[in-house]
Parts: structure tokens; sequence; C-alpha cells
């Protein structure tokens, strides 16, 4: 029975994969057939249902190559049933007239290698020269043709990843005609993913062709994302709105002065009347599918997804109970640095650990997202004595791997003596580790004897002592008393303590940010003020760094009864700082409005809940 069920168990592996391979497909295709001399054409290799591990194309004889090849994929998901394809775009010219071969392009694949289908392209005649200039670098020029003119695409560096798994995605405007003004209209809701803007640097615009056409391109926003979640995700679309200069139709006249200017001569766009035509661009969305990470998750594992090293150090190791240790554990890498939670420093109960301060080094413009984060514990001894620092590990899961990896640090040995403070001594030779007293201090009664015989208490009797002793108590009853009175002239005005202590977190908060303002450093203040808002509702609502989505504020604000009218101020101020980053232009009142409603969002929701 055992060989009969392993035998079905053997067919079905070999079903499957034949099925697999039989939904392979490369195919080659061309832009245009046929074409002229003189013309620009694409030739993409489609590969489907593959993991392609690299491709080889043919040589492109009778042609000229321009570039290539431009790299795309697609994943889509029907029924439950998964596709992917990826694709690979170059770009030749035709030089002569005659029929050419293009010999099948090869890849390799997780599957074998396999080829692609042969393609055989005539080229004949030569294209007008005007068309040959203008067509390829001058817009269309009218209304109907600026949807070829102008749109808007987004790239990403891979669409089948792991949960935690940076994505890198890119925004660009491609363009042949002039712009005259540009904003974004509504800035892509990454759902599920944890974001984080590139810094992208100030440079002219680059040209790209596609399709045989070359286009001015213009990054807007490239902007490294961690999917929180797994399943399907999508990359909503960014939209813009702009105006466009277009040339403006000539109309016929019966003058002959108009009619010499119409002369092909004067076809020139400096002679040539321009019309601004607004437009409204989109970049579509994009699919992403997430797997999810694989279960046999180590106990130290706190999320961390990437490639990465730790070090961890101590100042000293010989100190007395009086003293302190600071313990150092250095995180460094690519990944999720900033998501993953602080390691756990297990320590005997005669120390006392304090929650680390954090200290980030991750530059915005390293792309993978890496950098280094250190850990500083303050670890505190109570009792003399010799101890150890045990190894500390931090566990992650690494791409390249596919698996978890556990870094361990090395252990320290501690000389602890006593200090001058007696209270952490040990007491009839039990140590403090017996009486498992912690968080406290362990006061001692002085034993000294006291002969009560020989006190002379007819002395005490209106001395300083006596007085001192009577007048306590009413001092104490009176001060309770004023101390219940205010209370109850504070509580009578709640709204009123509300708004001073909102007002005060408030200007705790955008502090940084304040400073920036003065310095005119747009940047750096959008981006604190957005790190300020985040950090409110991280602590406010106890939102963790990874969940901060748009969707998770408005749904906890909601929890908490906050109107709608301030939670959609507060995420219209976070839309404004996050566009503002891309086009401080387009943000209404600039720096001082926007510290002005982050200000006065935090003050209204705080006063609020309280």
């Amino acid at each position: 029975m055992k060989f009969v069920k392993k035998y079905f168990v053997l067919i079905f592996i070999l079903l499957n994969q034949i099925s697999n391979a039989a939904g392979i497909k490369f195919t080659a295709s061309v832009s245009k057939n046929p074409v002229a001399v003189g013309e620009q054409i694409a030739v993409t290799y489609s590969i489907e249902n593959a993991d392609v591990r690299g491709i080889k194309p043919p040589t492109f004889n009778g042609f000229t190559f321009l570039q290539g090849p431009q790299q795309s994929s697609n994943m889509t998901v029907i029924n439950g049933r998964m596709s992917s394809s990826m694709s690979f775009t170059y770009f030749i010219q035709a030089t002569k007239e005659g029929k050419f071969s293009l010999a099948p392009a090869s890849a390799t694949t997780n599957q074998g290698n396999i080829e692609s289908n042969e393609i055989v392209i005539e080229v004949k005649g030569t294209l007008p020269k005007q068309q040959n200039n203008q067509s390829q670098q001058q817009g269309g020029g009218t209304k109907s043709d600026l949807s070829k003119d102008i749109f808007l695409k987004v790239y990403v560096d891979k669409t089948n990843v792991y949960e935690g798994e940076q994505i890198t995605a890119t925004y660009k405007l491609y363009y042949r005609v002039n712009i005259v003004n540009y904003q974004f209209d509504k800035l892509p809701s990454l759902n599920g993913f944890w974001s984080q803007n590139f810094d992208l640097p100030q440079r002219a615009a680059s040209q790209e062709n596609i399709n045989g056409i070359v286009y001015n391109v213009a990054e807007l926003k490239r902007v490294a994302l961690f999917p929180q979640q797994n399943g399907t995700l999508t990359i909503d679309p960014i939209k813009m709105k702009l105006t466009a200069q277009i040339r403006a139709k000539k109309k016929k006249s019966n003058n002959p002065l108009d009619n010499f200017f119409n002369d092909p001569f004067f076809d020139d766009p400096f002679f040539s009347p321009v019309e601004n035509v607004p437009v409204e661009i989109s970049s579509g969305a994009v699919s992403v599918f997430v797997k999810p990470l694989p279960a046999n998750k180590p106990a130290s594992f706190t999320g961390a997804v990437g490639r990465f090293k730790m070090n961890a150090t101590t100042d000293k190791t010989t100190l007395s109970t009086d003293d302190a240790i600071t313990y150092k554990v250095t995180i460094s890498g690519t990944g999720n640095i900033n998501l993953f939670e602080n390691p756990a420093v297990s320590m005997s109960p005669d120390f006392e650990v304090y929650d680390p301060k954090i200290v980030e080094n991750i530059p915005q413009e390293a792309n993978p997202i890496g950098g280094n984060k250190t850990f500083e514990y303050l670890i505190i001894p109570r009792v003399a004595g010799d101890y150890k620092i045990p190894a500390l590990e931090f566990s992650y899961f690494d791409l390249d791997k596919k698996d978890y990896v556990t870094l361990k640090s090395s252990e320290y040995n501690l000389n602890i003596k006593q200090g001058k403070n007696q209270n952490n001594a040990t007491v009839n030779g039990v140590k403090k580790e017996d009486l498992k007293l912690l968080n406290q201090d362990i006061r001692f009664i002085k034993t000294d004897a006291v002969d009560f015989k020989k006190s002379n208490t007819d002395n005490f009797f209106g001395s300083f002592w006596f007085w001192l002793l009577t007048v306590t108590p009413f001092l104490f009853s009176l001060g309770i008393l004023i101390y219940v009175k205010r209370n109850k002239l504070l509580s009578s005005d709640k709204k009123a303590l509300g708004f001073k202590q909102a007002n005060r977190l408030a200007r705790k908060r955008l502090m940084a940010a304040e400073k920036l303002m003065k310095q005119k450093n747009e940047k750096g203040f959008y981006d604190e003020v957005m790190r300020s808002l985040h950090g409110y509702v991280n602590n406010k609502l106890q939102i963790q760094t990874a969940d901060l989505s748009k969707e998770n504020i408005i749904e906890a604000f909601n929890q908490k009864n906050i109107s709608e009218e301030l939670t959609t101020t507060f995420i219209h101020t976070l839309d404004n700082c996050e566009m503002a980053l891309y086009a401080p232009s387009a943000v209404q009142g600039g720096m001082e409005q926007v510290y002005k409603n982050a200000s006065d969002v935090i003050i209204q929701i705080e006063s609020k809940m309280m």
C-alpha cells in the first residue's frame, strides 16, 4: 500500500512539472513591421511563467543597436491562479532596405534553457527628412496627440517578494512637449506597505527611447516599500495636473501676408503660436505578490528581513555597585532596519536593565535601504559578585539563503565590587538574590542602644521639638485643604487645562521642525513634521511603526471618537508634507502654514483625548 501511495505521489509531481514546463512561453515581437530606412523600432522578448536568470539577444544584423535592454515584469492572480511575465526590450534602427531575419534569443530559467521564435523584418523606403527629425523629438502638437506626448509610469524592481523585503518603486514623467507647471493631484496610498522616500539629486531631465520614440524623462519620486502583510498588494497610481504648451493650428486667411508665413519654411516652433492646455495624467497601478515568511521563526526573531551583521560591546567589566555599565549592540546591513524591534538583553535579577537608547545612521539616498542601528542599554548592578552578560542573540530572515540566520555576540565576565552605598550589602550571610527583592532598596534600622530611662522627659515639654510636633498636624491639614481647593478650581475648567497640556506637547513634538523652518531648510522641515505626526500617533495610539498607514490611523482615531473633521485635517497635513518633499511650491502657505496646521491638529486631538 505504501508503494502504491509513493507511486501516485511521484506521478503527481511529474505531471505538475510537465504542466509548469508547458506553461512557459518565450515570444519575440517587434513594435512595427515593415519599417523605413532610418526608423527606430523596439524588439521585445517576453517570457511567461519562468524565473529568468539571464537572456542572450541575437546579433541585430542589418540594424544599428541603440540601447537596451529595458526590463519590466508583471504578475496577475486570477481565480487563485498566478501567472507572471518578464519582458526585455531592445531599440534598434534600420540602416538599409531589404528583409532581415533576427535569430531566436536564448534565455536561462529555473527550468532550463529556452529559445524564442525568429523574427523577419522588412525594411523599405526612407522616412521624409522632416518626419525623421521631428517625429522622434517633437510632440504631435495637437490636443488629441497629448496622450502619446506626455504620460506617467511607475517601475518596480521586483513583483514577487517576501514579507518585509524591500521593493523600490520609481515614478517617471515622460514628455515631448513643453510643460509650463505641474502639481501632484494625488499621491499613492501605499496600503499594506511601510515606505521610506529616497533623496533624489537635482539633475536635468534625461532621455529614453520607448518604442522607437525619444522622450524627455523626469524622475519624480523614488520610494522604498516594505510589505507588512502577505498576499497580493497593490501600489496605487500617482496622479498629476499640469499645463502643456502645444503648437496652435494656423488658421487659413485671405491675407497674402498670413499665407506667406504659412510657408513650410516657417513651420518651426519659434514662428508657431502656442496654446496652454491643462492635462491630467495617472501612472497606473502595479500589483505585487508577497510571500509569507517561513513558520520556523527563532525565539530571537523580531522582524528583521535582509542581510545584517551584529556587534556587541561593553564599556567596562570591573566596577562597583555604585557604577553602571553601558552595553552597546550595533546591527548593520541592508533591509528593513527601521522596523525590527530591539534585541532582548537577559540579565540576572541582581541587575537593573533599562530600555535602550536608540541611535540610527540610515542614509536616505542609499538603495537598498541600509545603515546601522545602535541600542545602548544602561545596566546597573545591585549586588557584589562575579556575573556574566550572556551571549546576545539576534535573528533575521536572510534573503540570499531564504532562511533564518541567528547571530550571537560574545559573553562578558563581570566583576562587581561592593560600593560605598551599603544598601546592597548582604544581610547575615544571605545575599539579596536570595531575598528576591527587586526595584526597591533595603533600608536598615540603626541598632544602637537607647536608654529610655535616662531620657529627661521634663525637658521635652515647651521645647522646639514639642512645638514642632504640635503645629505640624495643623499645617499638614491646611496644606491638604489648599491642595483640594486648587484641584477643584482646575478641574472646573478641564478644557483650559487640556489645551494647556496639549499646547505644551505640540511645541515639544515640533521643536526640531521649528528650528528647521527658521533655517529655511524646506526638505528637512517637511520630513521632521511628518516624523512628529507619525511619532504622535505612534505613542498616543500605540500604533507600531510598521503599521503606520493612513487607514490604521483613521481607524484608531475612530475608536477614540475623534471627529471626522479632525481626522481629515490630520491626514491632509500628512499628505501636504509628503507632497512638499517633491514639489514644495505646490503646498499653499508654505512652511509657516504647515507648521500651524500640524500644531493645531495635535492640540485639538490631544485636548479631545484628555
